[in-house]
């Protein structure tokens, strides 16, 4: 399940990657279903684990998924609890990323600050703070090449979803080997 939250958060990725690059928007419909597609699939992927973890019990094995959903849903282990604190703890990079473009007048555009919020949802706090880390350190480069060169100044927009793709690429071959 875990790949399959991997593979469907990449293609939002990609999407909005694309989008930001020929637009410099990202629309918030396709966030919004990505993030609710993360939080069905986390809760999905919970009620699994459930189930496996019962395989001997009697109580949970013949009511299968639905089981799996009750003991989760009705708190088995402080399991939804847990689901929902690690969705909260995996927005704040992205809470704090639309603050500081609320902050700046939307110098660093809201758009990106929504998508750091879909990756923590999909991957939690440590995973969401390092991509988001790793695209600030990939972005600055670039940044500083056009400074250097005079292509831009201060107010040069870059687009930051690709460099949050890359970042969240880079974690995915981390997290492989």
């Amino acid at each position: 399940m875990r790949r399959v939250l991997e593979t469907i958060l990449l293609l939002y990725l990609a999407a909005a990657a694309i989008r930001d690059i020929k637009t410099r928007t990202v629309p918030l419909r396709p966030a919004l279903y990505a993030a609710g597609s993360g939080i069905l699939l986390r809760l999905a992927a919970e009620c699994f684990v459930h189930i496996s973890n019962a395989a001997i019990s009697s109580d949970i094995l013949p009511s299968g998924f639905a089981g799996g959903l009750c003991h989760t849903l009705s708190g088995g282990a402080g399991a939804l609890t847990s689901l929902l604190l690690s969705c909260l703890a995996g927005m704040l990079p992205g809470v704090f990323l639309l603050a500081a473009a609320w902050i700046t007048r939307q110098e660093i555009g809201y758009g990106d600050g929504v998508v750091l919020l879909v990756i923590g949802l999909y991957l939690g706090f440590s995973a969401g703070t390092g991509i988001f880390l790793t695209a600030l350190l990939l972005l600055s480069p670039v940044s500083l090449f056009y400074i250097a060169v005079r292509k831009a100044g201060r107010k040069k927009r870059l687009p930051f979803v690709p460099y949050l793709l890359a970042g969240y690429l880079l974690w995915l071959a981390v997290s492989i080997f």
